[in-house]
Order: structure tokens, then sequence, then C-alpha cells
């Protein structure tokens, strides 16, 4: 903080939220309770919220233990579900994020979208918002408006319809640029059009 810089703190207890807020993070990285069910305290959360704390969910990461303990993955899923709902009314805001290099925010949304706790709307908020102004604090962006950065994406159709939308890529502005798919489809490329 002394140097200008935004904090963000990597979690894996309700205690670890705890101490976090109140040391002063900006950004929390994972919700409590990876590894086993972990609940974090109404008063951890509103005071996360009065902070303007943001928590980069990151709950899909559980997922590796409903491979070797299927009752322990229920217990935590459960214990997240509770968790998400009481950042969700207490006001705190909610990233999507992977946390793993080799995958995108694609499997967290998806995992977020099954426990139930969003509408269609506010997921699609929390994955295409919150994340960017958080990261970029500064830049004017996640909005179609002027003087904002044109970045964005086209979809084949209204999302909050038919989530499979959010799947349906159909082109892609970088400010205000059209960008085509490379010769090997690893990155986006600027158009030469």
């Amino acid at each position: 903080h002394e140097a200008g810089l935004r904090v963000s703190v990597h979690i894996n207890t309700a205690v670890d939220f705890r101490h976090a807020v109140r040391a002063g993070a900006d950004e929390l990285a994972h919700l409590p309770g990876r590894d086993g069910p972990e609940r974090i305290a109404p008063e951890d959360a509103a005071e996360a919220a009065r902070r303007g704390v943001v928590v980069v969910t990151t709950a899909s990461l559980a997922l590796k233990k409903k491979e070797t303990d299927a009752a322990a993955f229920e217990a935590i899923r459960s214990a997240q579900v509770l968790n998400v709902k009481l950042l969700k009314e207490s006001g705190v805001r909610l990233a999507v994020g992977s946390d793993l290099y080799d995958d995108t925010s694609v499997r967290e949304v998806d995992y977020l979208r099954e426990l139930g706790v969003f509408s269609p709307h506010e997921l699609l908020a929390i994955w295409t918002g919150t994340g960017a102004t958080s990261v970029f604090p500064g830049r004017k962006i996640c909005r179609l408006d002027d003087g904002y950065e044109a970045s964005f994406l086209v979809l084949a159709g209204n999302p909050l319809e038919d989530w499979a939308n959010t799947k349906r890529i159909r082109s892609s502005f970088k400010d205000g640029k059209p960008l085509r798919a490379s010769p090997s489809g690893a990155k986006d490329q600027p158009s030469t059009n």
C-alpha cells in the first residue's frame, strides 16, 4: 500500500479470511475451506464489505476433493453455498478466477452457476466486471459508454436467455479493433482489415 499498489492475499481458512480483511487486504483469493468445510463469520463478511474487499471465489478448486472423497466434497460444497450467500447478502464484491495456470475462468463460473446462488445477470456481472475492475482499478473498462475502452465480445445470443451463449463467441474487439483467431487458434491477433 505504501507503494500505491493493491494487495491480494491467498487464503485457505476462515481465520485467514478474518486476518486478511483486518490487515487491510484489497482482494482475497479463494473462498475459505478448499480442503474441508469452513464458515466465514458474519461479522467478517460485514467488515469485508465495509472495506470494499474483493473476493475471488476459486470455489471450483474443491472439485479436486470430489475425485478423492465425495462425502468431504459435499460438506465443502454446502459450506461454500452458505459462504457465497453470506458474502453476497453482506455486499462483498465477488470476482471469478481460476487460479490454475492451465485453465480459464469458465470452469469456475460454471461451478458457481451450479451452486444456485446467483441469477444469470448477477453471475455475468461478477464474471465480466468485478475481476477486471479489481485488477485494473484506474482503467475505464467494463462499460459500453463514452470514454471507456471498447474491448468486448459479441455472442451468438443473449446469455440471460440461454447461458450456453457465453461459449458462443462470434467476434471479439480490443480497443475498438476487431480481433481474428491466429492460425493455431491459440490467441486472437489484431485484424488487418
